[in-house]
């Protein structure tokens, strides 16, 4: 028996040697087969193909992918290249698209870690690295990260900022290697850089802040001082507030102070316009404030478009877009980083969403009334009806540039006219909270109506009460219950 045992552990010893090299050869040629696959493939993009901006500011761009069925991206690499004569690089921010990596993922669902570098002095090299084995990108088109490159001083010119190849794109799967196409469309952005704010593009109003000096002889009258730029007739700016407010706004006339006083800190403000507050209240409606009749389209204070018109923001393109690009990016030319909701006190088309969703006014920021807002990150209607929030908890709001120039406020009174009783038929009948359709009572209607608001675009399942991994009747009366 002593005699045999080195015979079987030499046995044995083979036989582990034969299974781990078949093992091995396994691996090998699985990962081959998946290496070698070129049926998944994705399409990368930017999402504009043309800016204008000025000296001195910030250049936001967004990097998209888009995957065949059945194909994620796990981890890539690519490369940029741009005009290192009119821009730097500033920063890639993986997922900071307005917080929104595609229409499901909020961002911080996913941790879409994205390092880049630059090369050569004019080309961007990143990497988007796979944090855990289940953290794919979604299939389909999605927001890999932000880019933004900042104009430098004292330039003008034109340039490209584009994908490119040198060296090759590579992007990997679950399956393997993702074949990489560039979008026909947007594979490269046509920056222009202008220092004259008599062009089109969105150049900022650097209004003269020096003194008129005095000649030396006192004959002479002193030089005025310069005009404050006009802004180009071709278009108007729209930007979301770098700061949050509560409801109490001090009405509509304290919210354009608001955004005026935004504008004016960031060079925005010229004498022949002025900034509104996008808010609806019992008596005026958010698009007739801004002017319903206005032709000239929209853009952020970067240069990216947003609406063709004023029709154009409340009209759904046919694709269930109202916006072409998010309103996210605030008065100085930066993307916001929370979540985005903004008070408007509006529907979709622009009116007043409800006598009860106006906090009071804007002038409330108690507990127990109620603002509609809307949601920045977002080109849907809900940009401007996403869901209704407590009026005192704190938001954004949009400002919109128009005609009207600025005014002189009057002084207020120190003691406030008393709010008008409103006649019958004006207020909602509201019986509680739970009458979300403002008809006096409390139904499936109801329920319905609360549901899509508050969890529809946020693919929750918030909405079963009692646990069943469903949402049905028992969970509408649990609702109900609880309302009422």
């Amino acid at each position: 028996m002593e005699k045999s045992t080195p015979i079987i552990r030499m046995a044995i010893i083979a036989l582990v040697g034969v299974g781990l090299t078949v093992g091995l050869a396994y691996f090998f040629y699985s990962n081959s087969q998946r290496s070698g696959a070129s049926s998944s493939s994705t399409n990368v993009s930017f999402n504009v193909n043309h800016i204008s901006s000025q000296a001195g500011r910030d250049i936001n761009i967004l990097l998209f992918t888009d995957t065949s069925q059945d194909a994620h991206v796990s981890i890539g690499t690519g490369q940029i290249s741009f005009p290192q004569e009119l821009v730097t690089f500033k920063s890639l921010v993986g997922g900071g698209c307005g917080g929104i990596i595609n229409g499901n993922l909020q961002l911080g669902e996913l941790n879409n870690t994205v390092q880049a570098k630059v090369l050569g002095g004019n080309t961007l090299l990143f990497t988007r690295h796979k944090i855990a084995s289940d953290n794919e990108l979604p299939q389909g088109r999605v927001c890999v990260g932000t880019l933004t490159f900042t104009v430098k001083p004292d330039v003008q010119g034109k340039g490209t900022i584009a994908l490119t190849n040198r060296p090759k794109w590579l992007i990997l799967g679950p399956q393997g290697q993702l074949e990489v196409n560039f979008d026909t469309n947007y594979n490269s952005v046509q920056v222009e850089i202008q220092n004259d704010t008599s062009l089109t593009g969105t150049p900022v109003p650097q209004p003269s802040t020096s003194t008129p000096t005095p000649s030396s002889s006192t004959s002479v009258t002193p030089i005025p001082p310069s005009v404050t730029p006009t802004i180009p007739a071709d278009h108007y700016r729209v930007f979301v507030t770098s700061q949050t407010y509560d409801g109490n706004l001090g009405g509509l006339e304290g919210a354009d102070e608001k955004c005026q006083t935004l504008a004016n800190n960031a060079g925005l403000g010229t004498p022949n316009t002025s900034f509104k507050a996008w808010l609806s209240d019992n008596t005026h409606d958010a698009i007739d404030r801004i002017g319903v009749n206005v032709s000239k389209p929209y853009t952020l204070v970067d240069g990216t478009l947003v609406a063709s018109d004023i029709q154009d923001l409340v009209t759904d393109n046919g694709d269930e877009n109202y916006l072409h690009n998010t309103i996210n990016i605030d008065e100085n030319g930066t993307t916001i980083t929370d979540i985005g909701y903004a008070f408007t006190g509006s529907s979709e088309n622009g009116t007043l969403y409800g006598p009860n969703r106006t906090c009071d006014d804007w002038l409330s920021n108690n507990n127990e009334n109620m603002g509609r807002a809307g949601l920045a990150p977002k080109t849907k209607a809900s940009w401007t009806s996403f869901f209704s929030q407590k009026c005192y908890i704190t938001q954004h709001l949009y400002c919109f540039e128009t005609d009207t120039p600025v005014s002189t406020p009057t002084p207020t009174s120190i003691n406030p006219s008393p709010t008008e009783t409103p006649t019958p038929g004006d207020e909602c009948p509201r019986k509680s909270e739970g009458d979300a359709n403002c008809d006096g009572q409390i139904t499936l209607l109801d329920f319905d109506r609360w549901r899509q608001e508050y969890l529809g675009e946020l693919n929750t399942t918030t909405a079963d009460f009692n646990a069943s991994s469903d949402v049905t009747l028992i969970d509408y009366e649990i609702w109900r219950s609880h309302r009422e």
